[in-house]
């Protein structure tokens, strides 16, 4: 099919996490595009890492979706430079072997990557401003994003904005940045031709 996944992981719904979900649905539902999310917070998903999960209905409908959809757009806070451990926990439980990747018989220490989509759109908060994050921290969730998931999972594709600093942010800057979310998701929908379903 050709739905965007979009996961969110932030807990509270109150949040500007929260608000950039609502604008990606929008913009994607204006651009003719289908979504699905997965919200694990809001879920209930347990993110402790059990290989007895692989059989959790929850575990076995997202990493179902995930294999079935054609683009990704990650919506999550910057807490330490990383994902919350919520979502580093539905990464480990979701992005498993022999469904986002695997490593080709015979050996070889490089994954082969199994998505389908070939883009991926990363939406984060944060209380550092962009160019500090840039600068003083190196990028740190861009590298996470790009090489150490979607990359070896065979997405080539990764674009990343970051929203912030949220915390003295004004209701007019908030405002702002929700309008350049919209365009950012109707462009990568656009860009990728993730428009209708196809079967």
């Amino acid at each position: 099919m050709n739905h965007i996944l979009i996961i969110v992981g932030h807990p509270s719904p109150d949040s500007f996490n929260a608000a950039l979900t609502q604008t990606a649905k929008a913009a994607i539902s204006d651009a003719g595009g289908q979504y699905l999310v997965h919200d694990p917070y809001q879920d209930g998903f347990d993110p402790v890492l059990s290989f007895r999960k692989s059989s959790d209905p929850l575990t076995k409908r997202y990493t179902r979706d995930l294999k079935e959809v054609g683009g990704y757009i990650v919506i999550h806070p910057d807490w330490w430079g990383q994902p919350p451990a919520m979502l580093k926990g539905y990464l480990d439980l979701v992005f498993q072997d022999n469904v986002a990747y695997h490593y080709p018989e015979g050996g070889g220490r490089s994954p082969e990557g199994l998505l389908s989509g070939t883009a991926a759109l990363v939406l984060n908060t944060s209380n550092t401003a962009p160019e500090e994050e840039r600068d003083r921290f190196g990028g740190t969730l861009e590298h996470i994003w790009r090489d150490c998931v979607f990359g070896p999972c065979g997405v080539g594709s990764v674009q990343r904005r970051v929203f912030g600093p949220v915390a003295d942010s004004t209701e007019e800057g908030r405002t702002q940045w929700l309008g350049e979310a919209r365009e950012l998701v109707a462009d990568y929908v656009a860009r990728n031709h993730l428009v209708g379903t196809v079967s």
